[in-house]
């Protein structure tokens, strides 16, 4: 909820008219199992169609998270790199303030966004993307990388979040008002403990 934190930061109406996408390879064979070759070349299908839509920046938080541009290179798929690491807090917050939507492989690609009012749709390749997104009562936000229907998947919940964005933006603005004020609370409970 960090709009909620810094709401002047945060005070906007629209969207820049583009998909960043983030990739994350740390642990890559507990993430992707033995079908990692598919999985990347079915996401890198998906963008290939979606960059005829709306142009793809691809946000990268470390080196490893570049493992996947020749995939996306192999197949033609026309992005713009933005290297966040080693940026300070403020580039990465307005970074993922404004794209219409993020689609992303880590807990930073998706927990951000999310505090930035930025619809997401989570590429589960562990545990704690799922249990974030259930955590937000979104499971449907998240495409499970193992799914035999990966790639259809991936395609149809991109196309629907971006039909929808104005409502998944309230829908995060009304979950942030929630754990907020659960915070609040918990930080009030903690204060008279002490």
């Amino acid at each position: 909820f960090i709009s909620k934190l810094y709401p002047k930061e945060f005070d906007f109406d629209t969207k820049e008219n583009f998909v960043a996408f983030n990739a994350a390879f740390d642990r890559s064979n507990l993430r992707f199992g033995e079908r990692i070759g598919q999985i990347l070349s079915d996401t890198a299908k998906v963008l290939k169609e979606l960059s005829e839509i709306l142009p793809i920046k691809f946000y990268s938080h470390m080196q490893t998270d570049e493992v996947i541009l020749p995939f996306l290179q192999s197949y033609g798929v026309p992005y713009e790199l933005v290297r966040l690491n080693q940026k300070d807090p403020k580039f990465i917050i307005e970074a993922y303030s404004k794209p219409k939507l993020v689609i992303g492989m880590r807990g930073h690609a998706q927990m951000v966004p999310f505090g930035c009012k930025t619809p997401i749709i989570s590429i589960v390749s562990h545990d704690k993307m799922q249990w974030f997104l259930d955590d937000i009562g979104k499971p449907e936000w998240g495409v499970d990388v193992l799914s035999e229907n990966y790639r259809e998947d991936l395609k149809i919940k991109v196309l629907s979040v971006l039909e929808n964005t104005t409502e998944n933006i309230a829908i995060i603005e009304s979950k942030q008002k929630e754990f907020f004020e659960i915070s609040i609370e918990n930080v009030k409970l903690a204060m008279k403990a002490t």
